[in-house]
Formats: C-alpha cells, sequence, structure tokens
C-alpha cells in the first residue's frame, strides 16, 4: 500500500536556495563592505557615527547630516544609575555575568530605554542640561525649524535626527539606544562582581505585614 507523502505550507512553497544578504559584502580578500563602502575607511573618514548613520539610512551622510546625526546622539546620552537599563546591567555585573551577558542585557535594557523615551517627548524638560544643550543646537543649526520649540530632550533628538535623514521611529530607537550604551555599559563595568554586600538589598525597607 502506497502511502501520501504528507506535506505542510513549509514543504509546498517555492522558497530561495540561497539566503540572500542587503547590505554587508565579503569580498574574496576578507574585507567587508557596508552598502557597497568598506567599513575602516568609513570609519577612518567618519569615525562611528558615520558607520552606524550609514547602517541606518543605507548611505553616507553629508558634512551636515553628521553633524546633526552626533548632536543628537550627544544629547540623547543621559541617562544614569536610576535608569532601568543602567540598574539592570549593574545587576547583571552583581551576580558576575559575563561579559556577553553583560553586553546582552545593556542592549537589551538601553533599546526599551530608547523606547521608553520615545513616548515622553510631549512632556516639558526645564533642566539646565536641556536647556544648554537645546541652545547650542538653536546655534549650530540655525536653519532647521522647531528646534527652540522643543520642550523635552527626547524631542529636541528626534528632530535632529529627522533633519539629519533618519526620522523614522524605528531609526530614533537604534540610535538612541546608540547613544545610551556606553553609559549603560561604563556604570556597570565600574562595579564589582558579587559585591553584594555593597548592594542597598533592603532599599527601600520592606515592611512585613501578618496576614489575616
Amino acid at each position: 500500500m502506497t502511502q501520501t507523502k504528507r506535506t505542510g505550507f513549509l514543504d509546498d512553497k517555492p522558497w530561495p536556495k540561497k539566503l540572500v544578504a542587503r547590505a554587508l559584502l565579503r569580498e574574496t580578500s576578507g574585507a567587508v563592505r557596508v552598502f557597497g563602502y568598506a567599513a575602516p575607511e568609513v570609519v577612518s573618514l567618519l569615525g562611528m557615527d558615520g558607520l552606524w548613520y550609514l547602517a541606518l539610512r543605507g548611505e553616507l551622510p553629508t558634512k551636515q547630516e553628521l553633524a546633526l546625526f552626533s548632536c543628537a546622539l550627544g544629547i540623547a546620552a543621559n541617562v544614569s544609575a536610576a535608569d532601568g537599563a543602567v540598574h539592570a546591567a549593574m545587576i547583571a555585573r552583581l551576580c558576575g555575568a559575563g561579559s556577553a551577558r553583560l553586553l546582552s542585557t545593556a542592549a537589551i535594557g538601553a533599546s526599551e530605554c530608547a523606547q521608553l523615551m520615545a513616548t515622553t517627548d510631549r512632556l516639558e524638560d526645564a533642566g539646565d542640561d536641556f536647556v544648554a544643550r537645546r541652545t547650542d543646537a538653536v546655534a549650530a543649526f540655525p536653519t532647521v525649524p522647531g528646534l527652540a520649540e522643543c520642550k523635552h530632550r527626547m524631542a529636541l533628538v528626534a528632530r535632529l535626527l529627522d533633519a539629519a535623514g533618519v526620522g523614522a521611529k524605528e531609526q530614533v530607537t537604534i540610535a538612541v539606544s546608540v547613544a545610551i550604551l556606553p553609559l549603560v555599559m561604563a556604570e556597570a563595568l565600574a562595579g564589582k562582581p558579587n559585591a553584594f554586600d555593597e548592594y542597598p538589598m533592603n532599599l527601600p525597607p520592606i515592611d512585613y505585614v501578618e496576614g489575616p
């Protein structure tokens, strides 16, 4: 008795035979090109900000676009141990996480923090640092509209990134994550693994109440 071979939609569909790379190309020499540009040369000429811009947009920035992008990253780099992303990385370090797990924790925390920051663009920030950064941005980029009207750090960052040509939601989230990550790692690496006696375990103090 001949049995009919059972198939599903994964078997029936004619799938591609090869994985298609759309951004990266490894040449026979071993060199890697990103959207057609050699990564070392991009970093040498434009710095890591230039390479990140290329990754986000698929093309090299103009001098003005790179200046806007770098300015936005600098303003976005504003987190402390009071922020969840930093605290999570500090806990990972405290618990003895290796470098790979520590970086993973920091990267996830930074991206979540970036998404949260993006939802607060309608709030007002009257802090001296924000006001100073906004004043500097207005002076540096007088032709970019709306900078002086920004009431919050993320609104200013988003406006600068949009003017730089990378204002899509996913581009903004990734750019802010990139800006935050070095700060997150700095605080995490400054801690000592397994130094539990230095961590405020009962902050805030736990008030135990007996049940009924």
